[in-house]
């Protein structure tokens, strides 16, 4: 458990630094927001390298000491780096007990989002790929953040992390709104 928080932890912070990068101001938004944001250019930009390069963990490794490099400059010019690893605390918290106390059996991420994110990971995009199989049609943007996040410090438990982080990212952002609407 301790292991998943810490991944968490360090996941959320990678969120984190992509969501300022998008936007580096970020002064009076919601904090969540920016985990958010990270989120959307992680996905689409492994969705644009996948197209001439597979996902393969020391790229991934490559892309995540990238992003956290220009990430932590910007948190570095706010002066936002205790707030956000205040937040991202947050977040880890609420995903470790995601990913912890989950009991639902999900028989179908066997059979759809894992091999496909494999293929992710060892290929570029193989266009005509449902033409093998109807399963590897069904793909969301999700699964290229999954495969971005199997890199050579998460290794495979990486593909775990980003639904938990951005359903609690999407969870504490709600909770925020609300708090800030009628207190």
């Amino acid at each position: 458990m301790i292991s998943i928080y810490i991944y968490s932890f360090f996941s959320s912070i990678y969120f984190c630094c992509a969501g300022y990068i998008l936007d580096p101001k970020n002064t009076d938004k919601n904090f969540y927001q920016s985990i958010i944001f990270g989120s959307i250019l992680l996905s689409f930009l492994a969705l644009f390298f996948n197209f001439f390069i597979p996902l393969s963990p020391t790229f991934n490794t490559f892309i995540l000491l990238i992003i956290l490099i220009i990430g932590f400059t910007c948190i570095y010019k706010n002066k936002k780096i205790l707030k956000s690893f205040y937040y991202c605390f947050l977040v880890s918290i609420i995903s470790t007990l995601v990913l912890t106390l989950d009991t639902i059996n999900r028989p179908d991420a066997s059979l759809y989002h894992l091999p496909y994110t494999k293929i992710i990971n060892d290929s570029k995009i193989i266009f005509g790929i449902s033409n093998l199989h109807f399963r590897f049609g069904h793909t969301s943007i999700l699964q290229y953040t999954n495969a971005l996040f199997n890199n050579n410090i998460f290794k495979e438990n990486g593909i775990l992390l980003p639904a938990a982080i951005i359903f609690s990212s999407i969870i504490l952002f709600i909770y925020t709104e609300l708090k800030k609407s009628f207190f």
